[in-house]
């Protein structure tokens, strides 16, 4: 599915750039070689594959490290996909000649995943931008995928301002409805710090009640329609 998404994007735009986000190196290792089985040329910041490569000035150079990819990344637009790691490489980078955001599977951490989009979503932006969320369907990614949702929705609640005496709000329109602004809700949450939701070994860490959400979240609301319909 990612590569075929991919391959599509690329038909209407050759010279389109996505970054492509996964939690799991060894799932990155085998979306390199479905791309390169696709002639879809990629780079990567980890040393997924020792065969993995681009070309620069006629020559060949193995996948790079540091900044040197980062580097090669913007400058070459023929490169349409920069494979990084969501806990490990999802903030400080300024990637903007992407305009694509591939997120391979749910986050847990709403901050994270929020660092993740910013690094195309940012000042210098001059593309419109599109996040992809890949969720396997009937497993646990649908529960993590309800409970990121269900995040958002509650920081755009809480993030709203509170009724005038006169039962309006600010930011009302005339409808009544209230006009929420994303890059403000996402700098609340991208000011939160990063430390402690991953642990040393590059794992996202959660809470026992986001651990059992992670489960049966998804399960619990099916069985709540269900009753409901």
């Amino acid at each position: 599915m990612i590569t075929r998404q991919v391959l599509y994007l690329k038909s209407l735009d050759s010279d389109v750039q996505i970054l492509v986000f996964s939690q799991w190196p060894d799932f990155l290792k085998l979306l390199a070689r479905a791309f390169k089985q696709n002639n879809i040329k990629f780079i990567s910041s980890m040393n997924i594959s020792t065969d993995v490569s681009v070309r620069i000035s006629n020559r060949k150079h193995s996948v790079l490290k540091g900044s040197a990819e980062i580097e090669l990344f913007k400058k070459d637009p023929s490169i349409t996909c920069f494979l990084l790691n969501a806990k490990a490489q999802a903030a400080g980078l300024t990637l903007t000649n992407a305009s694509h955001v591939f997120l391979c599977e749910p986050l847990v951490n709403l901050p994270l995943e929020l660092q993740a989009i910013s690094r195309i979503h940012r000042i210098g932006q001059t593309h419109r931008t599109t996040v992809w969320n890949f969720v396997i369907e009937g497993s646990v990614e649908e529960s993590i995928a309800y409970m990121s949702t269900k995040k958002r929705l509650k920081l755009i609640e809480e993030s709203q301002p509170k009724k005038s005496s006169k039962g309006g709000t600010p930011e009302s329109g005339q409808n009544g409805s209230v006009h929420v602004n994303d890059d403000v809700l996402d700098a609340t949450e991208l000011s939160k710090t990063l430390n402690g939701m991953v642990d040393s070994n590059d794992s996202e860490v959660i809470s026992n009640g986001d651990l059992w959400g992670s489960f049966f979240a998804a399960t619990a609301t099916d069985i709540i329609q269900s009753v409901v319909d």
